[in-house]
């Protein structure tokens, strides 16, 4: 699957890093009604996973779209969700993250939402022959669709009230796929996005700044994972391969580098919840309140910035990126034995005891350890911010923040070994094993 290349940088770049990413998805409670062309307002929980179904669909610029969906089913269950109140009475409730389509054509989170916020409407009218007609958002004109019964239906769509639920129990969400348009039109009116490995990448393609240009955010492959909801493994190990990897577009969010390090990177995003915390149950909790099954928790050895557990990668996630990064090596010349790999094997070695400054300078400069300027250190037997830094970064995992990153340093690295706000990815035992076989 690909991005529209027109709307990317589509200037080839030479490659020599490639940086590794998390990313995963988002849905509605059980009794969220769906507009379907036929006529019908259905409960999302009734549609039949697997099955197809006529929706509404929406462009970015307001064309409305008869389109075909795919019903998901149940994806997971969550105890925290957001309500929404329309002006026109309606409630909606789903995910904190699930992303609402404006007025500008532009998605915001749920939780983002704000009174006043102006969604994207879906207006709907039958002439005098019963006939169904809709108001395209675009040219603002009535278009004629199928023969319906009903009733006109308006509404201002605009936010009332946002409130965040927090329930006893966990309920299931559930959502629907919609290949053309990745939203769809619910019966209060309004278009929402939907969510999957590849229709995350097609979200890209809609991600927008505030003067409405792209943002051009993406990566070049997405790896699908293991569902946590019922163990659906149909895009575990799936390769979405979103625009061609010589060519680039923003990733890293490293601001002070100005896209200098993304143009001569590849950028892979592993679908993955990434950091879990324990429940006083006993149950593993993503970053949006859903249950990871225990089975797929890998607890690790020391904790990574706070953590203790992690969304567990599975066995087909690893050998498709091990796949992966050894063609980008080809193609590229990338030395995969440098960065992460690199700092693994260093994590295990000890600075021998009694040294002097100049000493331990000259030990860690033997071993690659950098200052924090990611650069080797002055062997002048002065104690400084950047011997202080090489020091402390003895023993450290691999994956923490590296100043060497800064300096575009060769090979694979984690986006948390540039950006120290970031989770993914981290020193996973079966992730380590996987990268010290390149």
């Amino acid at each position: 699957m690909f991005l529209d290349l027109d709307e990317y940088f589509t200037v080839d770049f030479k490659k020599s890093i490639i940086y590794l990413h998390h990313t995963a998805g988002s849905c509605f409670v059980g009794d969220t009604l769906i507009d379907l062309v036929d006529g019908r307002n259905i409960r999302i929980d009734q549609l039949i996973k697997g099955d197809e179904y006529w929706v509404y669909g929406c462009d970015i610029f307001g064309n409305i779209k008869i389109t075909k969906s795919i019903a998901l089913g149940e994806t997971k269950k969550v105890n925290k969700i957001v309500e929404i109140t329309l002006d026109n009475g309606k409630k909606e409730r789903c995910t904190l993250d699930h992303e609402f389509m404006l007025r500008t054509g532009e998605y915001k989170n749920a939780e983002n939402l704000v009174a006043g916020d102006s969604l994207m409407p879906l207006y709907k009218r039958f002439d005098k022959r019963g006939y169904e007609e809709l108001k395209n958002n675009y040219d603002y004109k009535w278009y004629k669709t199928h023969q319906l019964s009903g009733k006109l239906k308006y509404g201002d769509h605009k936010v009332i009230k946002i409130d965040i639920l927090e329930l006893d129990d966990y309920v299931p969400v559930y959502d629907i796929y919609v290949p053309e348009t990745n939203n769809f039109a619910l019966s209060s009116g309004i278009f929402v996005h939907n969510c999957r490995p590849d229709y995350v990448v097609q979200a890209w393609n809609k991600d927008q700044n505030e003067d409405g240009s792209l943002r051009r955010i993406a990566v070049s492959f997405v790896i699908g994972g293991k569902s946590t909801r019922d163990d659906d493994s149909s895009w575990d190990g799936v390769i979405v391969r979103c625009f061609p990897e010589s060519q680039w577009a923003w990733h890293l969010g490293a601001k002070e580098t100005n896209g200098m390090f993304d143009k001569i990177s590849v950028g892979i995003e592993i679908c993955n919840y990434g950091p879990l915390t324990k429940s006083k149950t006993g149950q593993f909790m993503t970053h949006v309140n859903t249950v990871v099954p225990e089975e797929q928790v890998v607890a690790l050895d020391k904790p990574f910035r706070g953590y203790s557990y992690y969304h567990k990668y599975t066995d087909n996630q690893l050998s498709s990126l091990r796949e992966l990064l050894l063609y980008l090596s080809g193609r590229f010349g990338i030395n995969l034995k440098l960065g992460l790999q690199e700092w693994i094997n260093k994590e295990s070695l000890i600075m021998p005891n009694n040294l002097s400054i100049l000493d331990q300078q000259v030990w860690l400069n033997q071993n690659g350890f950098v200052g924090k300027d990611g650069n080797p250190l002055d062997e002048d037997g002065i104690w400084g911010e950047n011997s202080a830094w090489a020091i402390q970064s003895i023993g450290k995992s691999a994956f923490e923040f590296n100043p060497l990153t800064l300096n575009g340093y060769p090979g694979i690295w984690s986006h948390s070994s540039i950006r120290l706000g970031k989770y993914d990815v981290c020193g996973q035992p079966n992730l380590i094993s996987m990268l010290k076989s390149l």
